[in-house]
Formats: C-alpha cells, structure tokens, sequence
C-alpha cells in the first residue's frame, strides 16, 4: 500500500512541474527554492521504493550469478582434478597391462618355442630311426641279393662252362 501510494505521488508530481514550467513562459537560469525543495523530496520519497524494488533485486540477482559462476568454476576445476587423476589412474592400469601382456606373450612364445623343439627332436629322432630303419633293410636285402647272385653266378658260370666245354663240370 505504501508503493503504491508514492508511486502515485511521484507521477502526481512529476505531471505537475511541466505545466508549471510553462506556465512562467520561458527559461529561468536562477532554480526557484519551492520547486528545488520539491524536487528532493520527491528524490527523497522514490529513494527507498526503488531501492526495494529494483536496486536491491538487481544486486541479489548479479551475487547471486556471481556465486553461481564461482560455483561452476569451482566444480569444472574439481572435475578437471578428477579427470587428471582418472587419467593418470588409466595410463597406470595401461601400464601394468602393457606390462603383463608382454611378460604372457614371453611366457606363450617360450612354451611354443619349447613344443616346437620337442617335436622337431622328436621328428628328428623319428626320421633318424626310419632311415636306420631303411638303411637296416637295405642291408639285408643286399645281403640277400648278394647271396642269390652268387648261386645265380656260379650256376650261370657252370652252364657257361659246360655249354663251352661241351661237357658237365
């Protein structure tokens, strides 16, 4: 009720001095004391309404941005902090898996290389008996081809004998 009634006795008055002004006819360097005095009470009167309802809003509303910015700075500094330490807690993590692969790679690249060894060895060993083997069978069947030849021979060597003696040896 009190903004409302000086809202209207500001509007009152301001209506008012205009058409006093024209009233003397023309400009007056010299400020009268009635209207300078009712100028300030005027000023006097709107100080506190629109201190209340526009000044006092306006700063609550630019603190009140302030601190929300300052808040969000806040926070984007904290989760940049967090995102750091997130970070450096995966490149650890990448480092140490890094690490374990590599080490199971050894790990697997041995054993392969150990089962490739032993079954090189082992084909190795197989191939070695299979020649022997071979080489063993050989040898006997020489030693039988050796054996038929010569009864082969000497029986030849009678016919030849006997074909040219014209008698049995």
């Amino acid at each position: 009720m009190l903004r409302l009634l000086a809202v209207a006795l500001a509007t009152s008055f301001l209506i008012a001095l205009p058409n006093a002004a024209h009233a003397a006819g023309g400009i007056s360097l010299v400020p009268e004391i009635e209207i300078l005095a009712l100028n300030f009470v005027v000023l006097g009167l709107l100080i506190y309404p629109v201190n209340k309802l526009l000044i006092q809003p306006l700063i609550a509303l630019l603190a009140e941005r302030e601190k929300r910015s300052a808040g969000a700075t806040d926070r984007v500094a904290e989760l940049a902090g967090d995102s750091n330490a997130l970070q450096e807690t995966l490149d650890g993590r990448l480092v140490e898996t890094r690490g374990a692969a590599q080490a199971r790679r050894g790990e697997i690249l041995s054993t392969a290389q150990e089962d490739e060894r032993r079954v090189l060895d082992a084909a190795r060993a197989d191939a070695a008996a299979q020649v022997e083997s071979v080489r063993t069978s050989i040898a006997a069947e020489l030693e039988t081809a050796r054996a038929t030849l010569q009864v082969d021979a000497r029986e030849l060597a009678r016919e030849a004998a006997t074909s040219i003696l014209g008698r049995a040896v």
